[in-house]
Formats: C-alpha cells, structure tokens, sequence
C-alpha cells in the first residue's frame, strides 16, 4: 500500500511540474479601449491566446505553422502560415482574415475587403492606416510604466493597455473597424498578433 502511495505521489510531482511552466508562463494584457468604454482582457501563452469578451470565449492555438480559432469552444476559422503570409478561412471556406508580415509593416485583410490596413514600424511607434489609407492613429510602448498606448492623429489616447513587456501591434486589433463581425475580427485580430509575437 505504502509503495503505491508513492508511485502516486511520485506522479503527482512529475505532471504539477510539467504544468507548473504552462501556467507560470501566462501573461495578462488588460487593453482599455477609452472611445467606447470597452475592457478587453487577454491571456497570451507560448503557442495560444485567450479572452473572455462580452460572455464569448475567444481562442488561438498554434501548432506549427497551422492556427486554429475558437469561438465558445468551436472552430471559427484555422488556416496556416507560409511565405510570410497567414490566411485564415472560416469554416464555410471563406477567406476570415491575412495576415501578411514584412519586417517592417502588418498588413491585415478582412474578409475580402479591397484594401488591407497597415501597421507600420517606425522607430519607437507603429503607425495605423486603416483600409481606405487614413491614418488611424500612433502605437508606443513606455518601458519605464510597462504601459502602451494608442493615440488619434490629435494626440488623444483612444486605446492603451498594460501587460506588453515590449512594443506590440496586438492591440490595434481593437481599432479596426470591419464592415461585418467587428466584434469578433477585434478579439482575434489582436489574439492572433499576441500569438505571432508582433
């Protein structure tokens, strides 16, 4: 009996410090989108991102170059990535969103809409341009607070967040405004950039 206690708690041991680096691991991004008095709160881990958003359970995962949406534990869209480009289709096999990465700019096509918007790297900030080719406003990270922010062309804070160790495009996920499924296209714009490391 005694030998089988242990075999146990020998076990326990090995699988809490296996999982013990999975949760350890998990970052919390609070991103607080000042325009429409809207919280988003993210969970980003190694291969997955996760968030809670007006009672809907949004997931990535990736394995590989392949990715997979979850909405409310269901498979919203998966595709994979190649070439510098991650093209995501909905279950219907329509075109969700691409994502194309350059080294120094993001473009994000939704839903097949004509003109993609951008994500510029310059210097200290990344700049967006919205799909009609407007800028959208101004991304910079503030090392000393661990804060970032996201300012409109008049210099108003209109989206920041804390829980980015770095200068993230991720949260210009919450700016975009897509002409269908806004919602959705918001939370796993920014998963999917939380995911990619961008």
């Amino acid at each position: 009996m005694k030998n089988y206690l242990k075999f146990y708690q020998i076990i326990y041991v090995l699988l809490f410090s296996l999982l013990l680096p999975t949760i350890s691991n998990a970052n919390e991004i609070v991103i607080s989108d000042n325009k429409n008095s809207d919280i988003y709160t993210f969970q980003s881990y190694a291969n997955s991102a996760e968030a809670v958003y007006k009672s809907n359970n949004y997931k990535v995962n990736k394995s590989g170059d392949n990715y997979s949406l979850f909405k409310n534990d269901k498979v919203y869209a998966s595709g994979n990535y190649k070439s510098g480009k991650l093209k995501l289709y909905s279950i219907d096999q329509e075109l969700f969103l691409q994502v194309k990465i350059k080294e120094d700019k993001i473009k994000l096509t939704i839903l097949n809409e004509e003109n993609p918007w951008e994500f510029k790297y310059k210097g200290s900030k990344i700049k967006i341009m919205d799909s009609l080719g407007d800028e959208h406003g101004k991304i910079k990270f503030y090392p000393e607070t661990q804060k970032t922010k996201l300012k409109d062309s008049s210099g108003n804070v209109i989206v920041e967040s804390k829980g980015f160790s770095k200068l993230s495009a991720a949260m210009a996920g919450i700016v975009i405004t897509p002409k269908a499924k806004s919602e959705d296209i918001k939370v796993f714009t920014t998963l999917i950039l939380l995911v990619m490391n961008k």
